[in-house]
């Protein structure tokens, strides 16, 4: 249980940017921040390993939603990593 409010002010910044030149600031409508949520959540995750994750304002989470990255490479297994490593180079 946290003991002060999350500090989201670097992530909703962003997606104010982000509003101006991708629709909705997402490629996936289902995905999108929802005004509702300001303060609550954040809009971008900076990295993850395993099933924690960490958003652009230090913040740190459980991924308890099953987001959309993990369901096609997964949560960061290192023999996960071999094959888009190579692609890349």
């Amino acid at each position: 249980m946290r003991d002060r409010p999350l500090d989201l002010h670097r992530s909703w910044d962003l997606w104010e940017r982000a509003r101006q030149v991708i629709p909705m600031a997402t490629q996936t409508h289902s995905k999108a921040p929802r005004e509702a949520l300001r303060g609550i959540e954040p809009c971008f995750i900076e990295r993850g390993k395993g099933c924690r994750l960490w958003d652009i304002d230090g913040n740190e989470y459980l991924d308890l939603r099953c987001a959309l990255g993990p369901i096609t490479l997964g949560y960061r297994y290192p023999d996960g990593w071999t094959w888009p490593k190579l692609w890349w180079r």
